[in-house]
């Protein structure tokens, strides 16, 4: 779970930063892959963790009754 949540969180730091590394020469996530590809990954992982914690939730929801 963490390592999700981390590395989504360095997918949207790279997403913001793209201008930069283009400027740059760095070739991060967003600059390989391609913006529209980066979003949608983004996307997925975000799903991807919700999904995670409301199984966590209603997990520990059940075991409380």
């Amino acid at each position: 779970m963490l390592l999700l949540v981390g590395f989504t969180n360095l997918l949207i730091h790279q997403w913001f930063d793209r201008e930069f590394d283009v400027a740059s020469s760095i070739r991060s996530t967003p600059i390989w892959i391609g913006p529209i590809r980066t979003e949608k990954l983004m996307h997925f992982m975000i799903v991807l963790i919700v999904i995670f914690i409301l199984s966590n939730f209603l997990t520990c929801y059940r075991d409380w009754e």
